[in-house]
């Protein structure tokens, strides 16, 4: 039974018409070239005998299937992919649009989670990517320790870019970095607010297998333009598992004087791009894009690399931690 639109079985639902209608006036808009004809259009055929703003009945159209449908959680999900071809259109005011946290919810916290790092020396600007998980900021050590001594490091910043513009939201002084040489692993401390606790990923709860599906997240140079930053994805898969050998110093013993011999890595495909340069110290999350599997390390330097590699993050978290090194900029000014 259909009901102004609404379809009445054992589930609740809305009646294929009715989105269809959505899809065709969405279409419509984003074809345009001149809205006020596309407006009259859409009240000759689509809204007979109404008049008031457009963008507003639309919303309101779309907002009636996401009360019906309840749906979940998932960008892909049909009344919020409708909103976010609805936040496409070139409205006259952009105060219709939907909020992100609704149309988009997992793309939001990414891009709320994961931060680009810049790393001043001189004149000189080296990148990587850094995310939060829990109550920490991670990142991979290199992008600090190649090429340069941690010492003579001017500044490190991270970077919040917002998710509809692609444009820098916010920055955030890093005061602090422990980080493990030999694990490539670093934790940050940032100035200021601690918001983005509220933000971070899940820790993961098993060892991965081979073949599990990933979702490879970062601020590769490639996703720069300008000022404006896209949050770079590719999803990817687990090729096989290694145990690396570590070179054996005084920060191989853990805490409580076990020797650690080696470091659980995970070698994934590039099939989509893999971990690209920039990448580095990202997140590697498992295929809902929910729980961080792994930091991204080294990956495609050319058409000849097949493959990149990640740190497995649960091995890493459940690990007896060796001690770590610490370089403190409020101590060092």
């Amino acid at each position: 039974m259909e009901v102004t639109g609404v379809v009445v079985n054992e589930k609740v639902n809305v009646s294929r018409r009715y989105e269809r209608r959505v899809r065709a006036i969405l279409h419509n808009f984003q074809i345009s070239e001149n809205y006020d004809d596309t407006s009259k259009k859409f009240f000759k055929y689509y809204n007979k005998g109404d008049q008031g703003d457009p963008a507003q009945i639309v919303k309101g159209m779309i907002s009636f299937i996401y009360q019906i449908r309840q749906d979940p959680l998932k960008d892909s999900a049909l009344s919020r992919r409708l909103m976010q071809e609805f936040n496409q259109i070139k409205w006259p005011d952009s105060r219709h649009f939907f909020d992100l946290k609704i149309a988009m919810p997992q793309r939001y916290k990414r891009y709320n989670a994961v931060f680009s790092v810049e790393v001043k020396k001189g004149e000189n600007i080296f990148y990587g990517t850094a995310f939060a998980c829990g109550d920490k900021i991670y990142s991979c050590t290199h992008i600090f320790t190649d090429q340069k001594r941690i010492e003579d490091i001017d500044s490190v910043e991270m970077v919040e870019y917002n998710p509809q513009t692609k444009e820098e939201h916010k920055r955030y002084k890093v005061t602090k970095i422990e980080y493990w040489p030999n694990f490539d692993v670093s934790v940050l401390t940032i100035l200021g607010n601690k918001d983005w606790r509220k933000r971070g990923f899940k820790h993961p709860t098993h060892i991965l297998k081979p073949s599990t599906r990933l979702l490879v997240v970062g601020y590769p140079y490639v996703n720069q333009i300008g000022k404006s930053y896209q949050l770079y994805e590719a999803r990817e898969r687990i090729e096989s598992m290694i145990d690396a050998a570590l070179q054996m110093d005084e920060f191989t013993l853990s805490l409580s004087n076990k020797e650690i011999k080696t470091r659980k890595m995970d070698i994934i495909t590039n099939e989509k791009g893999g971990i690209q340069s920039g990448n580095s110290g990202g997140p590697v999350l498992d295929a809902n894009g929910d729980t961080v599997v792994g930091i991204a390390l080294r990956g495609s330097l050319g058409p000849e690399t097949t493959r990149s590699e990640m740190l497995d993050f649960y091995s890493w978290m459940n690990l007896q931690k060796p001690r770590s090194r610490i370089w403190n900029w409020e101590k060092a000014d």
